[in-house]
């Protein structure tokens, strides 16, 4: 995914702490999946509702996010990723 990345000028999309850490260092764009919902929201192309709903079942699948259930809003407002 890395190395697609590097030839394409694309940005990685990626959770794992440790792998995002060494792909910045690698000089790499990269985020993790709630700023893609994040962007998506500001966007338009998904309601603040309905992505909070999204995490929600990502959350519930086993994925370990920086906020809890029902807490995207709040932390996406927090970190500036939504107004």
């Amino acid at each position: 995914m890395c190395a697609w990345a590097e030839l394409n000028h694309a940005t990685v999309v990626i959770d794992d702490g440790d792998a995002r850490k060494t792909a910045a260092q690698h000089g790499l764009s990269v985020h993790g999946s709630l700023w893609v919902v994040a962007q998506a929201v500001r966007c338009g192309r998904i309601r603040l509702a309905a992505a909070n709903g999204l995490v929600n079942e990502l959350i519930a699948s086993g994925a370990r996010y920086p906020c809890p259930a029902n807490g995207f809003e709040t932390w996406a407002k927090r970190t500036g990723l939504v107004g």
